[in-house]
Order: structure tokens, then C-alpha cells, then sequence
């Protein structure tokens, strides 16, 4: 089938307004309640309506044949990420669409849209679900593990939480996509994902008068710092094929200049491409951390929980989707098996269902900072989705 007559000028435009719409009104994870509506509103002037609501404000809705075999489900993230400073940062915490999720959002839509206009599905033995997964960005963690004190959610992902509670268990494949941040107008393809582990470590020492008896107090904050330090000097020991990061953070460095700091607490990802290489690093960062507080008499407390797994795509779902990029671009266009040391929740999706995810430029700026934002319009939102529609349709 030709689907480049489904792509009208007026199709397009409506996609790229709903992305832009969406652009400007960021929300962090499990927060997305003006980004709920947005999408809504456009499905139900697309005549789509009697979605399913999961994971506070995520949502799900299945089209075609109900006795199909096959079930393929289409994701896109709905929340964004602090960041300072961006032209559409809310005023509540910050939020924007620094990491593109605005076009995931409008490109998967649009796709669903055409798919139910068009009635692609008919004659096939396969549905489509659309899957809205909130909270992808693992951020604002004291406001999420108090909803899941609540009972309110099961975990800090949405992706996550939708997996316990068994939202993708009737799920044959997955279809994933997000900008690759290149600058370029490029796509990728099979481009992998490192996991993490999230880790919040407290020092903890002795508080005195920081000018008259500091040798009377423990100094949490020097202990942190020699323990930041020491993890830096772990750097060459670890192999270049695991791609372990870690960057840490302090939250909180002490309470006034005139008091030797009595608590610290330093919060850090420690990433890698594998599970195994994950864990050994770990261990290895926690031993550094822990002797380097005790060396300066600091008692250190460390709580660790596993993030995201190292992504497993599908080869074969790759390949699919290789031979629909040919279709609109040339080889010379598309990036092959990069490995990236960013992580995402569409790691865990990929270790227990067949999963695909593919790249796409046209944004300018820095992935995650406050000069991104969509440049060709063309690149960003209409290309993936013709890629993502060729695909669906080959399956």
C-alpha cells in the first residue's frame, strides 16, 4: 500500500499542531493532567473516544478486529523533565519537553489516527493498542514514593508499573520511538540503552562550630567529597564495553556556612550496558563511598534501588523497520547499532515482550537542557511516522 497519500498537508499540519500544543505545556510523571486532556480533545475530534485509564494518568484504547490474534501495541511517553531556564518550563517544578516527548506523543497518535480513519486493520488478524505510559523521565522520586505508600502506584515508572499490573500481558510486540538528539536529520536503528541503578547516600557526621571547634564536629560534607573522589579514581578500572556512568549529585550539602555539615546526602545513577556490569560496578562504587565516610570517622548509609534494565531489542523487529526507513530516506540517512549510555523504561518492556525502538532528528539544542526544541518539523513528526505506519502495516 501507498501511504503517502494518507499524509495530506492537512493531516500533517494537525500533527505538528497537537506536538507544538504539546510542547507547551509540560508536566513531570504521573502529573500529566493537562497532557491527558490535549490528547484527548484530538481523539475525540478524530472520533476516537471510551479510552481506558491506568497508572493515574496514563490511558490505553484498542482498534481492529476483536477475535485478531495478534495484538501490537504503540507507546509514547507523556511526561517531561526538569529543566531550568527552558522557554516553556511550568512554574510548578520546572518541567519541560527538553527530551522530545511532545513529538512521541503526536507522531504515535497520528499514527493511531490513521490507522483507525483508514480502517487499515480490516482483513488483517491483528489489533493495535495505544498505550499513553506517564512517568518514563525517573525523576521526582520523593513525591512518587509517597504514592506508592498510598497504594496509588506500584512503582516510580509508568512503563513499569503498567507491567505489574499486567497492562502488557495480551502484548505480542511493542513499537517504541524517540528522538536521537543528533541534531541532524537522522533516524536510528537497533540503538541501545544502558540500565541503572538510582542511589541515595547519606553522611552523616558530627555538627560544631565550623570557626571556633571544628575539630570537635565530623565533616559530612569532606566525607562526601572524598568519596566522590574516590569513585572518579574507579573510572579506568572499569571496561570501556560496559559504558558505566556515574554522575552524582548533592541535595544537601549542609545547613549554614558557620556549622561543620552533619548530614549530607548525595544522589547518583551508576549506569552500565549490562545487568552484570551494573551490579559489579555498583558494588565496587558502594565500597568507595562507605570507606572513604569512615576514613574521615562519617557513618554512610546507602539505599539503592535498581532503575531500568539495559535494553534487548528485537532484531528481527528491526529489520522491519530498517526496510520501511529505506522507503522514504537512503542508507546514508539512517545510523545503524549506536550504542548510547542514556537509559529508559523501555528497557524493562524489551527484556519480556519483542521490542522495537527507532530514532529520528530534527530538533536543535541539547537533549535534556534549555535550548532543545523542534526545528524541522518535517523530520521530527512526519517522517517517523510514515516510517512507524510501513512497519505496522509489514507486520
Amino acid at each position: 500500500m501507498n501511504i503517502e497519500k494518507l499524509f495530506t498537508k492537512e493531516f500533517n499540519k494537525k500533527i505538528i499542531d497537537l506536538g507544538e500544543e504539546l510542547f507547551k505545556h509540560p508536566e513531570l510523571g504521573y502529573k500529566e493532567v493537562v497532557t491527558k486532556s490535549i490528547l484527548m480533545d484530538f481523539f475525540k475530534k478524530n472520533n476516537i473516544e471510551n479510552f481506558t485509564n491506568h497508572s493515574v494518568t496514563g490511558f490505553i484504547k484498542t482498534i481492529g478486529p476483536k477475535d485478531a490474534k495478534y495484538n501490537i501495541a504503540i507507546i509514547c511517553d507523556l511526561d517531561g523533565v526538569p529543566t531550568f531556564g527552558h522557554k516553556y518550563s511550568n512554574k510548578i517544578d520546572n518541567a519541560a519537553h527538553s527530551c522530545g516527548h511532545h513529538e512521541q506523543m503526536a507522531i504515535v497518535s497520528g499514527v493511531f489516527n490513521l490507522i483507525n480513519e483508514h480502517k487499515l486493520l480490516d482483513g488483517t488478524n491483528c489489533k493495535i493498542t495505544i498505550i499513553g505510559t506517564p512517568a518514563e523521565e525517573y525523576v521526582d522520586l520523593d513525591y512518587r514514593n509517597e504514592e506508592i505508600k498510598k497504594n496509588n502506584i506500584f512503582k516510580s515508572s509508568g512503563k513499569q508499573n503498567m507491567i505489574l499490573d499486567g497492562v502488557f500481558d495480551d502484548v505480542d510486540v511493542v513499537f517504541n520511538i524517540h528522538t536521537n538528539g543528533s541534531g541532524e536529520n537522522l533516524l536510528d536503528i537497533n540503538t541501545t540503552l544502558n540500565g541503572f541503578i538510582s542511589k541515595e547516600v547519606k553522611f552523616l557526621g558530627r555538627s560544631a562550630h565550623a570557626g571556633a571547634s571544628p575539630h570537635l564536629g565530623i565533616n559530612a560534607l569532606n566525607a562526601a567529597n572524598l568519596g566522590i573522589m574516590a569513585v572518579h579514581m574507579l573510572r579506568e578500572t572499569f571496561e570501556d564495553q560496559n559504558h558505566i556512568r556515574f554522575h552524582p549529585i548533592i541535595t544537601n550539602g549542609g545547613t549554614t556556612v558557620n556549622t561543620v555539615p552533619e548530614e549530607v546526602i548525595v544522589k547518583a545513577y551508576v549506569r552500565g550496558a549490562t545487568t552484570e556490569a551494573i551490579l559489579d560496578a555498583n558494588k565496587r562504587i558502594n565500597n568507595a563511598l562507605t570507606f572513604s565516610g569512615k576514613a574521615l570517622n562519617a557513618e554512610v548509609e546507602v539505599n539503592d534501588e535498581f532503575g531500568y534494565m539495559p535494553t534487548h531489542l528485537s532484531k528481527e523487529l528491526s529489520q522491519v523497520v530498517l526496510n520501511s526507513m529505506l522507503e522514504f530516506v537512503s542508507e546514508d540517512n539512517i545510523l545503524h547499532n549506536q550504542e548510547t549510555t542514556a537509559s529508559g523504561d523501555v528497557g524493562d518492556l524489551s527484556n519480556i515482550i519483542p521490542t522495537v525502538q527507532f530514532g529520528y532528528g530534527g530538533n536543535k539544542g541539547i537533549v535534556h537542557s534549555k535550548s532543545f526544541y523542534t526545528f524541522d518539523f518535517e523530520a521530527a513528526y512526519i517522517l517517523p511516522m510514515k516510517v512507524m505506519l510501513s512497519s505496522i502495516l509489514k507486520l
